[in-house]
């Protein structure tokens, strides 16, 4: 039973991971310059554009019975962002730095993490064991076997970089670019940094697999 469950899941995530991905950083840039011909200014088409996977996440999380942690965190950032802007009298700098903002947090806790030898993966490894007998088996061996610790401790600090790197870019991209470059260079950029970032942790996992394996 458990391996049948096991294997609709392993069928099911990277089709939900692509969706995921596909909404949250090809939606907004298409959905962005759809929009713009048709609304008054930028921050408009901007807010209208990242509304997008905020309601995706919210529907996702309905259909699925559970919320995900970080997408909760980005509704809450764009709320806070569109708010800000409004206050600011329509202000589209807000809106182009709620993802980085975000981001920037995550990298950060995932690299203080890493440095106080607690990975901040461990914790969500533990939240997606929940109920769930195999996948607790998989957290235990990543808190109490020395080997797994380190994986865990390196992919950990990987995302925290990757996610550092995308907020720093992000962010200066916000400040020295118009609102219409800036969605189509932060797209193109996000592709880039997430690539490379999942690159080099399956050149790390493979290695650490091959390293393993040997007599």
């Amino acid at each position: 039973m458990h391996t049948e469950s096991n294997r609709s899941l392993l069928q099911r995530r990277p089709l939900e991971m692509g969706m995921s991905l596909l909404i949250g950083i090809i939606s907004p840039f298409v959905v962005y310059f759809v929009v713009r011909p048709h609304v008054e200014n930028d921050t408009m088409a901007l807010a209208i554009a990242w509304v997008i996977p905020v309601v995706w996440t919210l529907i996702s999380s309905v259909w699925h019975r559970r919320i995900d942690a970080i997408s909760l965190l980005g509704v809450i950032a764009y709320g806070l962002a569109l708010g800000t802007s409004v206050l600011l009298g329509g202000s589209s700098l807000p809106l182009k730095l709620h993802r980085a903002v975000l981001l920037g947090a995550i990298g950060i806790a995932c690299l203080v993490s890493v440095a106080l030898g607690r990975p901040l993966l461990l914790p969500a490894l533990r939240f997606f064991a929940r109920g769930d007998a195999s996948r607790r088996g998989l957290f235990e061996r990543a808190s109490t076997s020395p080997v797994s610790l380190r994986r865990v401790t390196v992919i950990t600090l990987v995302i925290g970089i990757t996610c550092l790197a995308d907020a720093t870019i992000q962010t200066i991209l916000a400040v020295v670019l118009p609102t219409s470059a800036f969605v189509a260079v932060t797209t193109l950029v996000r592709v880039i940094v997430l690539i490379g970032g999942a690159a080099v942790l399956a050149w790390y996992l493979f290695v650490a697999k091959h390293k393993t394996e040997k007599p």
